[in-house]
């Protein structure tokens, strides 16, 4: 049972990302994601992705989705900004964790 009620319904225009206002305020909302490498056999290999909680993966969705229809056609990227107070930043509407791997998603056209 989902303990918060996340919006059903998506308004999406091209002059504002919805992504990352749930959890602009709130540092506890962070993905991190891990590599793990088999360079003997590159197709066991893969990436994990760890949610701190489910407004975070909301957020991630919203932005996807977002930057299919508005945002750069060919790529995004997400990475872990530290401000000069320490704090994390949400950068194309995702807060990821300081030991996260960056994420980059291309897109074929």
């Amino acid at each position: 049972m989902i303990s918060k009620k996340l919006p059903t319904y998506i308004h999406l225009s091209p002059d504002e990302n919805p992504a990352g206002e749930i959890i602009a305020y709130d540092q506890k909302h962070q993905l991190k994601i891990t590599v793990d490498e088999n360079k003997n056999n590159p197709t066991s290999s893969y990436a994990s992705f760890y949610f701190s909680s489910r407004e975070t993966l909301y957020d991630f969705g919203l932005s996807l989705v977002w930057n299919a229809v508005y945002g750069n056609p060919n790529e995004m990227e997400c990475l872990c900004y530290l401000n000069s107070d320490g704090i994390i930043n949400v950068v194309n509407g995702m807060r990821m964790s300081v030991d996260s791997a960056r994420l980059f998603i291309f897109v074929d056209e």
